[in-house]
């Protein structure tokens, strides 16, 4: 796995549990057994091609696609509770906005093992992947 962007930490743990057993009891509340998988599925679906986008505006120093990639994908991971891919595309999205290409382009290469991570656990968690 790629080391971070110097000066850059990420939180101990891939999955916000907090944040998952909130989504539990509003899957209970709601009465949809299936809200939480449907959820997690669109995020891991969705996620690599934001990555991808991230990875191709970076090759043109597209500063502001990067920034609204990372955007996005940080309000998504923040949805479902995938905390160090929150994390990193904050980061990428801070770095984006300051025009800073190389570290930006560092945790670029951070985002498909962290998203490895969130699926291995939204798994351990219980739910179910397509």
């Amino acid at each position: 796995m790629s080391e971070p962007a110097a000066g850059f930490l990420l939180t101990k743990d891939a999955l916000d549990v907090d944040r998952w057993n909130k989504l539990l009891a509003l899957q209970e509340a709601v009465g949809n057994d299936s809200f939480l998988d449907e959820v997690v599925n669109l995020f891991l679906q969705e996620s690599p091609r934001r990555s991808v986008a991230m990875r191709s505006a970076l090759t043109s120093q597209d500063a502001a696609e990067i920034e609204q990639q990372a955007h996005s994908l940080k309000g998504s991971a923040s949805n479902v509770g995938a905390a160090r891919v929150m994390q990193v595309a904050a980061e990428i999205e801070k770095l984006a906005t300051e025009r800073h290409f190389e570290r930006a382009g560092e945790l670029i290469e951070l985002v498909d093992p962290e998203l490895d991570r969130a699926r291995a656990e939204f798994v351990k968690h219980g739910a179910k992947l397509t």
